[in-house]
């Protein structure tokens, strides 16, 4: 990471930067980017990266076709959700011997 100060130029009645080409290719920047402003910087990033909104993540998800076959395992944890307070079982580490 660099640290390259850049001037602000006139553009109309606005200002703008000139982003070196080095920059723009590293990063696959296209036609246009998004501008994030926080308290104190300013974040730029590829438009094309932008964040999906839920419907989008949804179809992006649902388009992964991912193997859910281990989830079994997670859900047989040795905990018993039958109390208000899930009691911890027995379990054994590799050699055998009884963890509390």
């Amino acid at each position: 990471m660099s640290n390259i100060e850049v001037k602000l130029i006139p553009i109309g009645n606005s200002k703008g930067i000139r982003i070196p080409k080095a920059i723009i290719d590293r990063y696959g920047w296209k036609d246009s980017l998004i501008l994030e402003e926080e308290d104190d910087y300013v974040v730029l990033r590829g438009a094309e990266n932008a964040k999906l909104s839920w419907e989008e993540t949804y179809q992006a998800m649902a388009s992964e076709q991912e193997d859910w076959s281990d989830l079994e395992v997670t859900t047989a944890d040795g905990l018993d959700h039958s109390g208000d307070l899930a009691e911890l079982s027995i379990f054994r580490n590799s050699r055998g011997t009884s963890l509390r």
